[in-house]
């Protein structure tokens, strides 16, 4: 699919409304994955085959950004900083629950 989302996001005005879009579609999907019943594996399949063609999708509109948000002499510098700063983003939280949690467990809570 995206190379055809690609081109679409090419047209004038539908690279944000793609976006949003299929961020959302993404959002909901995971949401949805938490209302699925533990016995039904070929709906919590389904959800999760919307969740992440939502995820996927919303990417190529994210990847198709970086030409409006800086130069092309700053694209490489732009985009090893915001790969980064994703990590990072993922690591802090991993991190303050890893501490919060061997915290609590050292007193009997968790």
């Amino acid at each position: 699919m995206a190379p055809i989302l690609g081109a679409l996001a090419d047209f004038q005005g539908m690279k944000g409304r793609l976006f949003y879009f299929f961020t959302s579609l993404g959002m909901l999907g995971t949401f949805a994955l938490t209302a699925v019943p533990s016995d039904n594996l070929f709906l919590l399949l389904a959800v999760f085959v919307v969740s992440f063609i939502g995820y996927s999708s919303a990417n190529v509109f994210y990847d198709s950004y970086i030409t409006d948000v800086t130069t092309d002499k700053l694209m490489d510098m732009v985009s090893s900083a915001g790969y980064g700063f994703g990590y990072l983003g993922g690591l802090v939280p991993f991190i303050i629950f890893m501490v919060g949690r061997s915290f609590f467990s050292s007193y009997g809570s968790v």
